[in-house]
């Protein structure tokens, strides 16, 4: 997580115009610890020292780029008065300012699609469900619907970058499915309402459990999910074949009842999110699926969700399928598999 997020910034500038500054939180993420979190304040500050020490060492040894910053900001806990201002003692222990930022993800991925829109290189085929990928000789063969047409087409490396449907083409070509891999429909809502300071609503992830994520991007806009009423389905399918249905969930929730479901769970750690309720406009749901190598959820301390370390790009030939993990890492792993098909097609450094 952390080499991805130190090579973030400059993988995306080789690609597309972008001037992160644009796509990031002004202010740095919050971490606060539940009062019935599964870890203990010390045992959880001791994982957040490791965490900073590891990070402010690679900066060093790689002249580090944080999402365009050079300097990382303090690690350190709220004080008395700074915690009472954004926090109920009464349901979070403690909490801890990081470096953290957020992205606006939605900022880039406008900036990455009009890339792709604009690049006479690149062919997109949108509208399509891939089915199958099968090797013939040097070549990979996709079989794939076109609307109502399966057709079949033939490529001389073929790189899987699916999400919730990855596995199940990865089946197709005799790669089996890990034995243990959890899907789940995480929902969330961006609304706009009244602005208010990251003193009283900073950007913050309740951790170790099943609890919330809220970002304040300033300006009266904001992010909000909480996972007990905004994980809306899951399925632990081998190669998540039914994950498709998962993605219906969206349609049968109303957004303003779950922007009401996410400020009465979430206002009971942080008051100042109640303000909001009443001001509360443009109000907006999306959501997505999450794969992980998990058989249990996340109220489950042993869970396989509380550490995604075996993820990247795996080659067989010329095919080459992508366990993603997380944004903070996929331009990282893109980068690999560039490396990868320059050695498939003989390149060299060219690439």
């Amino acid at each position: 997580m952390v080499d991805g997020a130190l090579s973030f910034g400059r993988v995306i500038r080789g690609l597309c115009e972008l001037d992160l500054s644009n796509c990031v939180t002004a202010s740095t993420f919050t971490y606060g610890l539940a009062a019935d979190s599964q870890l203990g304040t010390d045992l959880f500050e001791q994982h957040c020292v490791t965490v900073m020490d590891l990070l402010q060492r690679r900066m060093m040894l790689d002249g580090g780029d944080y999402l365009g910053r050079s300097e990382l900001s303090a690690f350190e806990r709220f004080d008395g008065d700074a915690f009472q201002a954004a926090f109920d003692a009464t349901n979070v222990a403690a909490a801890w300012r990081t470096p953290e930022l957020a992205v606006d993800t939605r900022r880039l991925a406008t900036a990455l699609r009009n890339e792709i829109r604009d690049r006479p290189s690149i062919v997109f085929r949108g509208g399509c469900e891939v089915l199958a990928a099968s090797e013939r000789g040097r070549s990979i063969v996709v079989d794939f619907r076109d609307t109502s047409t399966v057709r079949q087409e033939r490529y001389d490396a073929v790189v899987n970058c699916l999400w919730d449907g990855r596995l199940a083409v990865d089946e197709t070509f005799g790669i089996a499915a890990p034995a243990s891999t959890l899907f789940r429909y995480k929902a969330y809502v961006r609304f706009d309402s009244s602005p208010l300071s990251e003193s009283v609503l900073p950007s913050t992830t309740f951790v170790h459990g099943p609890y919330g994520d809220l970002i304040n991007f300033g300006n009266g806009h904001y992010f909000l999910s909480w996972y007990p009423t905004f994980r809306l389905g899951s399925t632990d399918s081998a190669s998540g074949t039914d994950a498709r249905s998962l993605h219906r969930l969206l349609d049968e929730v109303s957004p303003a009842e779950l922007l009401d479901s996410g400020v009465t769970n979430m206002s009971r750690f942080i008051p100042a999110l109640e303000h909001l309720r009443p001001h509360a406009h443009n109000v907006q749901l999306g959501g997505g699926v999450i794969v992980a190598r998990a058989q249990s959820d996340i109220d489950d301390i042993k869970s396989g969700l509380h550490g995604r370390t075996d993820i990247g790009p795996e080659q067989y030939g010329r095919y080459i399928t992508v366990e993603t993990g997380k944004l903070t890492t996929a331009p990282m792993f893109a980068e690999m598999v560039q490396h990868r098909l320059a050695d498939i097609f003989d390149l060299g450094n060219t690439v």
